[in-house]
């Protein structure tokens, strides 16, 4: 992101433009650091959906286009910027999620109707080797007559 950032500012003081307009310069730095995102993209569009890395790469591709090369460093800098907030968000929930779960009851007692609902959720590890050692949820419901 640092590099996006830092080829974005070389293009703008125009550090090396051999032909007028263009900035090899700037398409390089957008193609090499907006790598990912186009190759998510060309999945997305493999797949018929309209997704934020294929919007963005859109966007890129038309402002290389017009030779606006800052322009196009400077929507990946914002993309790239956002991917690392996205994955910093989906940790720090995932984590509070857990916390949440781990403070929690792990069987709850519900009487309706003069019937107990006796509802436990088991947490555990698989140790099968083809569910890759996540967490799995399992919930028993019982129903026993109250007396």
């Amino acid at each position: 992101m640092f590099l996006v950032a830092l080829a974005a500012g070389a293009v703008e003081i125009r550090l090396w433009e051999p032909f007028p307009g263009f900035s090899p310069l700037g398409a390089a730095a957008t193609l090499i650091g907006g790598w990912e995102v186009l190759r998510d993209a060309a999945r997305s569009l493999r797949r018929l959906r309209m997704t934020m890395d294929l919007s963005m790469t859109i966007a890129l591709l038309a402002a290389l286009s017009i030779g606006d090369s800052v322009t196009a460093l400077v929507i990946l800098f914002f993309v790239l910027a956002a991917e690392i907030l996205e994955g910093l968000t989906v940790s720090w929930g995932r984590g509070a999620i857990k916390e949440l779960l781990d403070t929690g009851p792990r069987a709850t007692t519900v009487t309706r109707a003069g019937w107990w609902l006796i509802r436990a959720t088991v947490l555990g590890r698989s140790s099968k080797p083809d569910l890759d050692w996540n967490t799995h949820f399992t919930t028993l419901t019982v129903f026993v007559e109250a007396k």
